[in-house]
């Protein structure tokens, strides 16, 4: 629903999910899949968080971002993103 929305409003999105079938139906121009979470965070300047989880904690994150980022959780427990702090 994100994704769909942020299209709508004539964002460029970038998405990862490991289920080869999740964003399915946001296949369309100006929306764009990675393989891999490191390959997203490279790519993006602002990275939603929807997983409930952390899945970011085997990634070394302060080598790998270059620029400044915004990250966002959009989960209850803001969780995605714990390996941050």
């Amino acid at each position: 629903a994100l994704a769909n929305y942020l299209l709508k409003q004539g964002y460029t999105v970038i998405v990862y999910d490991p289920n080869p079938k999740a964003f399915a139906g946001v296949e369309r121009a100006n929306c764009f899949r990675v393989a891999t979470s490191t390959e997203l965070i490279s790519s993006a300047n602002v990275i939603f968080g929807c997983t409930g989880k952390d899945t970011l904690s085997d990634i070394n994150l302060m080598e790998l971002i270059q620029r400044p980022k915004i990250f966002i959780s959009c989960s209850s427990q803001n969780t995605e993103f714990f390996s941050l702090l």
